[in-house]
């Protein structure tokens, strides 16, 4: 469901600067209208780009291999606890002495 609805705000988002760019008038003296309209056509394209990067799933190669690496660190910091070995800072199981 999220990749059609993906597809879907990119198409309307789409549809809607095609629409609007061969009617948007820029440098016709009215400098209010001239950032507006350079501002709405610029936020429409970052919609635009943020759909396109959720469809194409730019992010799902990183964000599986962030979950791989906090797998094996979780895994690496059960052995730890497992073993009784002290931790860097020299503290057993990571919990401060109180001396």
């Amino acid at each position: 469901m999220r990749g059609i609805r993906t597809a879907v705000g990119a198409a309307v988002i789409a549809g809607m600067i095609v629409y609007a760019v061969p009617r948007i008038e820029v440098g016709s003296g009215d400098a209010a209208r001239d950032v507006f309209a350079l501002a709405w056509l610029g936020f429409a394209l970052l919609i635009l780009a943020a759909h396109l990067h959720r469809l194409l799933a730019v992010d799902e190669e990183a964000a599986r291999e962030l979950e791989r690496i906090r797998r094996v660190r979780r895994r690496m910091l059960a052995r730890r606890f497992a073993a009784g070995r002290p931790m860097r800072d020299g503290s057993a199981h990571g919990v401060q002495r109180a001396d």
